[in-house]
């Protein structure tokens, strides 16, 4: 799958975990001596969401990176990562992920509104 660079995924995704319970989740990883594995990558990412709202349908919760940026390139606006070189690993692995485990075309909004159907966080 060939990223289309629209930032949908960036700027709308759906997770299980509200934002009480990953801000309460970072604190206690932040505060924690040693790294434990009980800690997911989406809990370490939690300053870079912006929570947006509650999906009550699927009861997810909708969030949006604070790094994605709107650039011009040619005719066209395209989404970018304003820290692409130091991203976290799981946004690293989101296109291969999404390949192979869901097979997904995830730019297609109108197909798809829950990113991450089976997604354990």
């Amino acid at each position: 799958m060939k990223c289309k660079r629209c930032g949908y995924c960036c700027e709308n995704l759906s997770i299980s975990i509200s934002p009480k319970e990953l801000k309460e989740n970072y604190i206690g990883w932040k505060d924690s001596i040693k790294s434990h594995e009980s800690y997911r990558g989406i809990d370490l990412i939690y300053p870079m969401l912006r929570f947006k709202k509650y999906d009550k349908k699927n009861r997810r919760y909708i969030y949006s990176c604070v790094y994605l940026k709107r650039v011009i390139n040619g005719d066209k606006r395209i989404a970018v990562c304003g820290i692409y070189e130091i991203r976290p690993e799981m946004c690293k692995e989101y296109g291969m992920l999404q390949k192979s485990q869901m097979n997904m075309n995830l730019c297609d909004r109108s197909k798809n509104k829950l990113l991450y159907p089976n997604c354990v966080f």
